[in-house]
């Protein structure tokens, strides 16, 4: 879509604007590595977090009725290094989600810039300065909170009810 206007932005990345959630999406899946790897690193922590809780009742386990001398240092041992991978991949996570957050944010201030240079001297005659400024900043550092911690709640919260889910349904599918 060419702009029409006394100036224009050569190479900008077009978005689709048919509708708010197409655009929006269209924002977050220009980084889709990062969107994959907060993804999968999220997952892959409360994998290690829930399997984790699966050993801390096997380590009771072992206390209450010992099999070996070691399995209840070996049981602790994977234990932590589970909690270290769940450490770990929750903080490449939220890297991840933080860099979509900040370049969403970035790329929207730039679309804005864009669109205002298309504009005529007519328009900008009758807008008023700090109106624009304050669209140009405070309106566009909204969309980074959308995805931080927005986004990234309510994926959270997904995440947090399905994985321990299938933990204890592999367990006792009773539980569940």
């Amino acid at each position: 879509m060419a702009q029409r206007g006394e100036f224009t932005v050569q190479n900008l990345y077009q978005y689709d604007e048919s509708t708010p959630a197409r655009w929006i999406f269209s924002h977050i899946w220009r980084y889709r590595w990062f969107l994959l790897l907060a993804v999968g690193a999220y997952t892959t922590a409360w994998a290690a977090f829930s399997y984790a809780q699966v050993l801390v009742g096997q380590a009771a386990e072992e206390i209450i009725s010992p099999t070996s001398a070691n399995s209840l240092l070996m049981i602790a041992l994977t234990i932590m290094v589970l909690l270290a991978i769940d450490g770990f991949t929750g903080l490449t996570g939220a890297v991840s989600a933080e860099n979509i957050a900040a370049r969403f944010e970035a790329d929207a201030r730039q679309e804005l810039y864009a669109s205002l240079l298309s504009k005529s001297k007519t328009f900008h005659d009758r807008q008023r300065v700090g109106d624009i400024m304050a669209r140009a900043t405070d309106d566009t550092s909204q969309l980074g909170y959308m995805v931080v911690p927005g986004g990234l709640l309510m994926f959270e919260t997904v995440a947090g009810i399905l994985v321990p889910m299938s933990f204890i349904i592999a367990i006792k599918p009773e539980l569940a």
